[in-house]
């Protein structure tokens, strides 16, 4: 491992393919690691927290993480890239999309929406309060971290670890709170994949909602398990594993 920006890396800085993992709301670089380190050697694989930028403080309005992260994830992109973005992080990847500019844009060549919210129904949530815990209480958030699989069971019987945890959940939810629709559509020329967990409610009804929203009609795909499918076994980490693969087989081929 090494940091990029601040960032987590993981893997041979030197490998012909990058892939970028955008976790949920209230995770830290460290929670998809699991599925990083299933990932093929022909990777090297950036870690951001949605909030993780360079900053004193953590950006208070979703436009904000997002214009933070383009510079990182810009830089990053300097070969083949697979961008991998999960619910929050989900939005996020296509907010980015909509953003980059036209060298690095190229060099994405797979995006995976994984549990994503659409557009249209995170504008629709959107309250755009002034400050985090405003719509969620620290209780209630609590309550949900408990209750909703985002928390190892180990953790949640330490009370400090629950409060960073509450904390974090808070300002994360709070750029969902806050979030606003890319204003021009990605002219990506990426394969575009939407990944949905069986036993999830934000099921493959948003598939739909966001035909309208992508440069090219998206690959769906559905896993076991809940809106957390990517923690719950290795089925993400090996399919992210074959698109990464064959991105690498091209590029040595071109080479």
């Amino acid at each position: 491992m090494h940091t990029f920006e601040g960032h987590l890396a993981v893997g041979d800085p030197e490998a012909p393919v990058r892939v970028v993992l955008f976790p949920y709301a209230g995770a830290t670089p460290l929670s998809l690691l699991p599925v990083a380190r299933h990932l093929p050697n022909e990777c090297s694989v950036l870690l951001p927290g949605p909030t993780g930028t360079r900053r004193t403080t953590p950006p208070m309005v979703y436009v904000e993480a997002v214009e933070g992260l383009l510079p990182v994830v810009e830089a990053w992109a300097d070969r083949p890239t697979v961008l991998y973005g999960h619910s929050l992080g989900a939005l996020i990847t296509h907010s980015l999309l909509s953003l980059m500019s036209a060298v690095p844009l190229r060099r994405i060549r797979e995006v995976v929406l994984s549990g994503p919210p659409s557009p249209s129904r995170a504008t629709s949530l959107a309250a755009h309060p002034e400050q985090p815990f405003t719509t969620r209480s620290p209780a209630s958030l609590e309550h949900e971290l408990r209750s909703g699989g985002r928390l190892p069971e180990e953790t949640t019987r330490h009370s400090v670890a629950v409060a960073e945890a509450v904390t974090l959940l808070g300002l994360d939810l709070h750029l969902f709170d806050t979030y606003v629709r890319p204003e021009r559509r990605s002219g990506s020329r990426a394969r575009h994949h939407l990944w949905f967990g069986l036993d999830d409610p934000l099921s493959q009804d948003e598939a739909g909602s966001w035909a309208s929203e992508l440069p090219s009609p998206p690959m769906i795909r559905s896993f076991p398990g809940t809106h957390f499918f990517p923690l719950e076994g290795e089925d993400v980490s090996r399919e992210l594993g074959r698109l990464t693969r064959h991105l690498s087989s091209g590029v040595e081929q071109a080479t």
